[in-house]
């Protein structure tokens, strides 16, 4: 079983990791379903206007067919009801060759993604660090024997709610 710590070291990986860019590439290359990012030029622009309203510059979504006559991408569309709760569609957009200015395919940018989690790890490290200084000590055990929930070990209060969907 994993204690808190191992835990919190875990999710703050998981979390944490996925930095991504875009790389320019031909379409042709790209295989289907592959997340992709459609940069339109000035008639692709004004025609995605009907669909996303003005000043559309970028369309994304996952290909679904590459041939002469264009582009077909399904993008998720998040739709709400007055009284409903939102709901998730897919809709698939075609666009035509003159309207694509530039497509790119979405990869895992490995220097970035290191850096982020780096970061984000030393500052865990360092709020467990502080944490354990102000706090003093603790066992992993699960046992009782700690502060009551919503007091800390230092005497001050720490507001807590639980929120369950």
């Amino acid at each position: 079983m994993l204690n808190v710590r191992t835990s919190l070291v875990l999710g703050t990986l998981v979390l944490s990791s996925g930095c991504y860019r875009w790389v320019p590439t031909e379409p042709r290359a790209v295989s289907p379903n592959a997340e992709v990012r459609v940069v339109l030029t000035e008639a692709g622009a004004e025609e995605m206007t009907r669909y996303f309203g003005p000043d559309v510059e970028a369309v994304e979504g996952s290909l679904v067919s590459w041939d002469g006559q264009g582009v077909s991408l399904l993008r998720q569309v998040s739709v709400q009801q007055a009284g409903f709760m939102p709901t998730t569609m897919n809709d698939t957009i075609r666009l035509a060759p003159g309207h694509l200015a530039e497509v790119g395919v979405k990869e895992l940018d490995g220097p970035r993604t290191a850096g982020f989690t780096a970061l984000v790890l030393g500052t865990a490290a360092a709020a467990l660090l502080v944490a354990r200084a102000v706090g003093g000590s603790s066992d992993d055990s699960g046992e009782g024997g700690g502060p009551p929930i919503g007091e800390s070990s230092a005497g001050f209060r720490i507001p807590f709610s639980l929120k369950i969907w």
